[in-house]
């Protein structure tokens, strides 16, 4: 609408009729836009408002019935409230830190630690009293949020795009009210670029469409910084990529059995997958799956041991017809049975350290072979051996604990080829650790006890 004069204008405050002009300081600018309309910033005065809170107001034409404003207005004439951090993005709680109101009174008490769920919540609700009536107030909690045609921010599958999934390509970015929208920064393999956004009912929008003018590119990086902060907003990509491959396979025990595997494909067309026993590098079985669809195989049997699956795509040559063009996209590896029995198999473990009280030594002389499982849930066995350098022929010979084999081990941690146990003699007895030799169990005692420790702890690595 066209605005000349605030005389105009009737505003209705709880049923009570004023001439706009009267109640209201007032200040008219012309958009510049071209439509010819104008902007009025209206102030009420202060004594016709602060002593009817709560508010319904009401602004129409004089001489018609026709509304251009309704609404209902609670004042608050101080209101402080803090959370744990300035803004809140991909996180799934937020924390009120504070709610203070020095003219109302809330309904509960607001502590220093208020949880917020945000999948659940954008804003924080609390009830406050006034005169005898209760009533909703709601603080909006700053959450950087973003929409890229269908995809949102708040979805799972928003950190990676497929360029083909977007049809519109306008990307909108949601700030919370005290941060200055920052550039988008656009990162390609070649260029870094920041653009500015255009303020809009939907958000501040970015237009990229220039950026899917070449399909044949790589990944292009959208982000933006806040307060120093790196926010990756998402990742296109142009050539098909798997993401996110998870794969294990559960025999007849387990609530699930069979094979399982899940991953995120960008890109379009079928995939190929082929489960490949290591050992022989035969393919035991292969998959074709439309783009979605994932393995859930509750009929196929694999050899206990270590097995890769191995995820691509075959299309025509675009060259030479009649040929087809293989393109590998992922593979992992994973085990079939018991990780540690089928990792250790056929091999020997060394004892590099051990622990006790707290305290590591270094271990020069203690090997294990055979590892398997023990009658007991949770445990294993394994035959433990030295080495002993023959005083005639000066080659080492293998010694075995025949007192204390096999000895039991629980698992403790484990990273890389390093695992860490547990252990105890067959007749559940610590082992002993010399500090003079560095050995373990030693076969003589010179009647100095302080040299000798109480192990609590192996770590055990494999060597071959």
């Amino acid at each position: 609408m066209t605005i000349t004069s605030t005389e105009d204008y009737i505003i209705t405050l709880n049923e009570n009729n004023y001439s706009l002009n009267n109640i209201c300081h007032e200040k008219i600018n012309n958009i510049p836009d071209g439509s010819g309309e104008s902007l009025a910033q209206i102030e009420i005065k202060e004594k016709f408002i602060l002593a009817i809170n709560p508010i319904q107001i009401t602004i129409r034409e004089k001489g018609t019935n026709r509304i251009h404003i309704e609404d209902n207005i609670f004042i608050l004439q101080s209101l402080r409230y803090e959370f744990d951090k300035k803004y809140y993005y991909k996180e799934d709680e937020a924390i009120l830190t504070g709610l203070y109101a020095d003219d109302i009174n809330l309904a509960e008490k607001v502590n220093d630690s208020t949880k917020i769920n945000l999948r659940k919540n954008k804003s924080y609700k609390t009830q406050i009293l006034h005169k005898n009536n209760r009533y909703w107030l709601t603080i909006e909690i700053p959450i950087l949020y973003w929409k890229f045609d269908n995809v949102k921010s708040d979805m799972k599958t928003s950190r990676y795009i497929w360029h083909e999934d977007v049809e519109t390509y306008n990307l909108f970015i949601n700030y919370p009210s005290d941060i200055k929208p920052p550039g988008l920064h656009v990162i390609t393999e070649s260029s870094i670029e920041v653009i500015q956004g255009k303020f809009t009912r939907e958000g501040y929008k970015y237009s990229l469409e220039y950026l899917f003018k070449v399909t044949n590119q790589g990944p292009i990086s959208l982000g933006v910084i806040i307060d120093g902060n790196q926010e990756a907003i998402t990742e296109i990509h142009f050539n098909p990529v798997i993401k996110n491959l998870s794969v294990a396979y559960y025999d007849n025990n387990s609530l699930i059995n069979g094979l399982v595997a899940s991953w995120s494909f960008l890109g379009s067309g079928e995939l190929s997958a082929d489960i490949v026993y290591s050992e022989t590098s035969k393919v035991i079985k292969n998959y074709k799956l439309k783009k979605g669809q994932q393995i859930l195989d509750k009929k196929i049997e694999l050899f206990y041991g270590e097995h890769e699956i191995k995820l691509y795509q075959v299309q025509e040559d675009d060259f030479f017809v009649g040929s087809e063009v293989r393109t590998d996209l992922a593979q992992q590896e994973f085990i079939v049975g018991d990780p540690i029995i089928v990792k250790t198999k056929s091999k020997i473990l060394k004892c590099k350290k051990c622990l006790c009280e707290d305290i590591e030594y270094d271990v020069q002389n203690f090997y294990l072979k055979d590892l398997r499982f023990s009658s007991k849930w949770g445990h294993y066995v394994a035959t433990g051996y030295y080495l002993k350098r023959d005083k005639y022929t000066g080659q080492e010979r293998i010694w075995y604990f025949t007192k204390h084999n096999p000895f039991e081990l629980r698992l403790l941690n484990q990273e890389d080829n390093q695992y860490i146990f547990e252990i105890v003699d067959k007749d559940q007895d610590g082992l002993i650790y010399d500090k003079q030799t560095t050995n373990i169990n030693p076969v003589y005692e010179d009647g100095d006890v302080s040299r000798f420790k109480l192990i609590d702890e192996v770590v055990l690595e494999i060597i071959e």
